[in-house]
Parts: structure tokens; sequence; C-alpha cells
């Protein structure tokens, strides 16, 4: 009798696990895309939506496009107009008033460029979206925050790109600055 008890124990118990394994991770028999092949279908999924968006207003509204001022290193970078690219930099920041930091010294990066802006991948996940603002640049902004007195205050924050021939930069601004608090340099390995 203790024995017939302690089988239908285990069996309840295995039955258990395996339907908790299944809920949670699905039955596959295929391994997980790769984060390239990830990245490409999400490009042809979102060129497809453009043109589609494209194609289906007549007219839409008028885009100004800022002009930001270029130096004659900038107007010599050769960019993909269209597809992905993964490259190895060496970093470094210039602290100007905000927290830079630099995690180690080769920082590998990939990039989306589309017609529209430019998706940046730091590491598998999810990509930072850049929208393009000029001849080499891409610009991001967003909502963060400080902290004052212990509470959070919310502040808009600003992320601009340029490709040089040598690599790009990354700006940060904070706030209402004119200049950027923060400067990372990224040059081509």
């Amino acid at each position: 009798m203790k024995r017939k008890n302690i089988f239908v124990i285990i069996f309840v118990l295995l039955a258990f696990t395996l339907a908790c394994t299944i809920s949670y991770e699905g039955i596959s028999d295929h391994d997980d895309p790769s984060i390239e092949e990830l990245i490409k279908r999400d490009a042809e999924i979102r060129e497809l939506e453009m043109k589609e968006m494209e194609s289906s207003s007549l007219e839409g509204p008028a885009v100004v496009e800022e002009e930001l001022p270029t130096t004659e290193s900038d107007t010599a970078v050769a960019l993909p107009q269209n597809g992905m690219e993964t490259r190895t930099y060496s970093v470094t920041a210039t602290n100007n008033g905000c927290i830079c930091s630099v995690d180690g010294n080769d920082v590998e990066k990939t990039f989306v460029f589309n017609d529209f802006g430019l998706e940046v991948f730091h590491s598998p996940g999810v990509p930072t979206e850049y929208i393009k603002t000029g001849e080499n640049t891409y610009t991001r902004s967003y909502m963060g925050y400080y902290i004052l007195d212990g509470e959070e205050v919310p502040e808009e924050k600003k992320d601009v790109i340029t490709f040089t021939n040598t690599g790009y930069t990354d700006e940060h601004f904070s706030g209402d600055l004119t200049s950027p608090c923060c400067v990372h340099i990224f040059t081509n390995k």
C-alpha cells in the first residue's frame, strides 16, 4: 500500500512539472532564431509597413528635417542606406555634468539602417530607435528622471549619434541643456 502511494505521489509531481514546463516554454522542436535573423525579420516587417503606409496615404503631412551643421569628415562617411551592420569599437567618455560610464574598451554594436532612422542593438534584445535628423546624424528623445531629495523628478533627455569616418559620437543631453552633458566617442577597431 505504501509503495502504491509513493508511485502515485511521484507520478503526480512529474505530471505537474511537465505541465508547468510546457505552459511556460511551450512545445518546441527547433532552436530559437539568432539575433541576426530577428533583426533582419524586424527590418523587413518595418520596411513593408512603411511601404503600405506610403501607398495608402495620398498626401501626408510635410516632414521638416532639422539641418544640423556637419563637418568635412562627416560628409565623407559611407553608411549603408538600408541594412544591418555590426562593428567593434573602442570607446572613451567625457563627463560634462552627467555620470558617464564606459563598460569596457571593446564594444560591439549592431546597427540597422533604414530610410527613416536607425536601430541600435547594444546587446541582444530590444533595439534603441533613433530618427534621422541630418546626414549621418540620428536623434532620440525620451523621458528620464533625476533624484532630488529622494524624489524622482521627470526630465526630457535626448541622445544624438553622429557617424564620422573614424566611428561615431554619442552625445547625451539632459533637460534644456544646449551642450551635451556626456559624450561617448566610439572609434573603429
